[in-house]
């Protein structure tokens, strides 16, 4: 992205009712994931100001924060860190090289090994000239770990993930699904009457089959998501 400080926040509110306005993850690579800033961490001034309290979506604070925290301006975001520190930080938006994934580890219940990562957007695995990207680098190497770790189930954790680059949902279901899947369907197209009447014209899709399945040979495959996702 150009221009973005990577992070994503959420406003809320405790048991007594106090607003809080935390971080939900911040990309390693961006300029907030380079101080270290991450999930859990709470805002609890913009430029100096402490009126960080939810007002509703249209007041005063709430408009500030997302100015703050989504624009393009350079910003001091104060912190109260997991550990109870106060920490405060000037951060510039800057263009960075996305690591799609924020979490990821394998698990061991009941003898099994259950990989997990977290997969919070859809970046793309091709850039314009159809070369390979960084995200593509990272699946690649994500799912060499879980298969060198035996995994027999796998968790896709999507709840923050709005989505992106369909190639890079095909890559996760080639990945995922089993080798006798390869050459079957992956998913089909449907077209209004217009584009169906002009479809060999267009050169537009009927389908896309999978190339091949991964390696993982998994059991069970479990998807978490969200409102967003």
């Amino acid at each position: 992205p150009s221009g973005s400080l990577g992070l994503e926040a959420t406003f809320t509110e405790d048991v007594h009712g106090k607003s809080h306005l935390m971080i939900l993850y911040a990309d390693s690579n961006s300029p907030a994931g380079v101080l270290g800033i991450g999930r859990g961490w709470e805002v609890t001034a913009i430029n100096g100001d402490t009126a960080v309290a939810y007002d509703g979506p249209d007041g005063t604070n709430v408009i500030r924060a997302s100015n703050a925290i989504y624009g393009s301006d350079p910003v001091t975001l104060q912190f109260l860190t997991p550990r109870g520190n106060t920490v405060s930080y000037p951060i510039t938006p800057a263009s960075y090289n996305v690591n799609p994934i924020l979490f990821d580890t394998v698990y061991t219940w009941n003898s099994k090994k259950v990989g997990y990562f977290v997969f919070y957007t859809f970046s793309s695995t091709t850039d314009n000239a159809g070369k390979a990207t960084l995200t593509k680098q990272l699946l690649d190497e994500e799912f060499s770990r879980l298969r060198s770790a035996g995994v027999s189930d796998l968790i896709v954790d999507l709840r923050y993930n709005g989505g992106g680059s369909v190639l890079t949902a095909e890559y996760l279901d080639n990945a995922i699904a089993p080798a006798s899947v390869t050459g079957q369907l992956m998913y089909q197209f449907s077209y209004n009457d217009i584009l169906a009447k002009n479809q060999s014209l267009l050169g537009l899709e009927s389908q896309v089959n999978f190339e091949g399945g991964g390696s993982l040979n998994l059991e069970h495959v479990f998807f978490i998501v969200g409102r967003g996702t």
